[in-house]
Formats: C-alpha cells, sequence, structure tokens
C-alpha cells in the first residue's frame, strides 16, 4: 500500500512538473549575416549591355590625380566594360574639379591636470589648424545617346569641408606646419575627393544598372529556456538554420536539399503546441513562423513569406513582425517582375 502511495505521489510531481516546464517559454537572439546580390533599382533593356567610362577634370586636378587609374576605377558591377566607346550601350562621365580653401584658423584644446581635491595643478595646451575648404565634381550617365542621369557629387555651393592639421605645442609650430605642407596637404585632398567621387558614382550608377553584392545583418529567435523539453531541438535547429543561410553568397543560392530537414521541424512546432492561451505554446509558434519566414525571404521565395507571415500576425505574439515581413515579400516581388528574374543569388553576365 504504500509503495503504491509512493509510486502515486512521484506521478503527482512528474506531472507537475512536466506542467510548470511548460508554462513559459523565454527566446533570446541568434545574430547572422546575409548575403546576397541587389537586383537594378533600374534596369535597362537589355539588363545586361556593355558600358564604357570617361573621367575629365580642371587642369589643376589633372596635376594632382591620375585620370587614368581614376577612369579605370569607375565600374558598374556585374556589367561589361568595354574601352571602345562605339561598342558601349552606356557611358559614365565623371569630372574633377577644383578645391578652394575658405580659411584656415588656429584651434587650442586645453588639458588641465587635477589633484586629488580637484585643483587644477597643470594647464597643457595642444594646437592645430583647422582648414575650411571646397570641392566640385560631377557625373553624367547615358545610354546611346540618351541622358539618363547627372548632378552634383560635391559642390562649392555645399557645407565646406574641414581638415584639422596635428597637434604642436605652440601655435607657431601648427601654422608653421599648414604653410609649410600646404601644397602636400591640398594634393590629398584631390586624391581622396577624386577617389571618393568614382566610389560614389559607381556605386550609384550600380545601384541603378547592374548587380552590387551586398550583405545585411538580421536575427533569428531561439528558445531560451533549459526546463522546457523542445529547448535543445529548437536550439540546433536555429544553428542548422543560421549555417544554411550564412553559407549563402551573392553567387551561391541556399541549399533548399539541405534546409529541407530544419524547415520541416519548424513546421511540425505548430501542431505540436497549438494552446493558444500557453504562453510558452504561443512564443515557440512565433519563433517557428518567424524562422520560416526568415528562411523562405532569403531562399527568393517571397509568396511563401506572405502565407507564414500570415500565421505570425494570428498568431498574435508580435502582429508588427509578421507585417513587417509581408511588406518585405511584397516588395520583393515587385522587384522581381520589374527586373524579369527570381533570385538573388547569381554570377552577372560581366562577372563571367
Amino acid at each position: 500500500m504504500k509503495n503504491l502511495i509512493l509510486t502515486f505521489g512521484l506521478g503527482c510531481m512528474t506531472a507537475l512538473c512536466t506542467t510548470a516546464q511548460t508554462k513559459n517559454v523565454d527566446l533570446d537572439r541568434v545574430y547572422c549575416t546575409y548575403k546576397y546580390r541587389a537586383l537594378p533599382t533600374q534596369p535597362q533593356d537589355p539588363i545586361y549591355f556593355r558600358y564604357t567610362t570617361r573621367v575629365t577634370s580642371s587642369k589643376v586636378a589633372e596635376t594632382k590625380v591620375s585620370i587614368p587609374d581614376l577612369q579605370n576605377a569607375l565600374r558598374i558591377e556585374g556589367q561589361t566594360y568595354t574601352p571602345d566607346e562605339a561598342e558601349a550601350k552606356m557611358l559614365l562621365e565623371a569630372y574633377i574639379g577644383n578645391i578652394i580653401i575658405k580659411g584656415s584658423n588656429i584651434a587650442v584644446r586645453t588639458v588641465e591636470d587635477k589633484d586629488r581635491d580637484g585643483k587644477v595643478t597643470k594647464v597643457t595646451r595642444y594646437y592645430s589648424v583647422d582648414v575650411s575648404y571646397t570641392f566640385e565634381s560631377s557625373y553624367r550617365i547615358s545610354a546611346e545617346g540618351k541622358e539618363l542621369a547627372k548632378g552634383y557629387l560635391y559642390s562649392h555651393n555645399g557645407n565646406a569641408l574641414v581638415f584639422k592639421t596635428a597637434e604642436f605645442s605652440t601655435s607657431q609650430a601648427a601654422a608653421d606646419n599648414w604653410n609649410n605642407n600646404r601644397e602636400v596637404f591640398v594634393a590629398e585632398f584631390y586624391r581622396d575627393l577624386a577617389n571618393k567621387t568614382i566610389g560614389d558614382l559607381s556605386y550609384r550608377a550600380t545601384s541603378l544598372y547592374g548587380f552590387m553584392s551586398r550583405s545585411l545583418n538580421f536575427i533569428l529567435w531561439t528558445s531560451d529556456e533549459k526546463k522546457h523539453n523542445e529547448n535543445i531541438p529548437f536550439q540546433e535547429a536555429i544553428g542548422k538554420l543560421k549555417t544554411i543561410l550564412q553559407a549563402m553568397d551573392a553567387n551561391t543560392p541556399v541549399d533548399r536539399e539541405a534546409a529541407q530537414e530544419v524547415i520541416e521541424y519548424f513546421k511540425g512546432i505548430p501542431a505540436r503546441y497549438a494552446d493558444v492561451k500557453l504562453k510558452a505554446d504561443v512564443k515557440l509558434r512565433y519563433a517557428a513562423y518567424f524562422s520560416l519566414c526568415t528562411y523562405y525571404l532569403y531562399a527568393d521565395e517571397p509568396e511563401k513569406v506572405a502565407e507564414y507571415a500570415d500565421l505570425l500576425i494570428a498568431n498574435e505574439y508580435d502582429k508588427k513582425d509578421g507585417e513587417k515581413m509581408k511588406k518585405e515579400a511584397s516588395a520583393l516581388i515587385e522587384i522581381f517582375l520589374k527586373v524579369g528574374m527570381r533570385s538573388r543569388h547569381f554570377v552577372p553576365q560581366g562577372m563571367l
């Protein structure tokens, strides 16, 4: 009889423990990186084409920078460069203008040493020269004689740029440093701003007409409740999903075969944890739906994102995440339709 009572008591305690461990689930962020190829925002017809570049400059700038080097650095990622303007569909033009020094002044930085009582025991002053200047550069993009875009990358009408020299112990030393090395400093300004001009134009042209390799950070949600039976399996599944998604790059699509098992795992969570009132179940369903949305979004299957985003919203743990996923899926569908492609992971013709 005592053994029966003891067995019954242990059974009740086990049931209570099992119930207790499923009352709540803590979720924790898992940080990941996604690499992909951005599609052109203004695709051309045909979408792949040949382009060439032309860089010109003022007479002063020509003595400070290498025009051939700048022209070689001007690129549309994913498209095919040709040095022959006659066979190019698109022409990128950049103009490197002049630097104008607007003014300079002595700047002072004061450092005070204090004793334990807060009394100033020593004052040290450091002197430098602040130089303000402007620069001008512009661009023009045309295709088959038709102007597509133009404008200034830097302008004399914009905010002045500021350069601060090294610090010296006297104002005279700081002034001498600027005055004696002015030409060297200005030459550095030219090189830096010319390179930035070419970099900015390359980025702009690639965003509009090319296929830029890019990366972004994102999160997944995993279980962080050791007392819950699903804790370890869920963490293992999230770890696998992270590995699969991070294995992609701009040229390499997702390995769907490798992902199948972990995707089926997440799809099974809502059926096994279906209580609409139990917070632990609600959180696990949220993390599972969120994982499915993330996978399908980055695997370039936006229609399925919308399907699981609706379930994420209906789960009511965080509706905003579901709504955000739907918007991202809708935007991706629009991009695919506009460009006529269904992937963000491939090798463009210009890189073959």
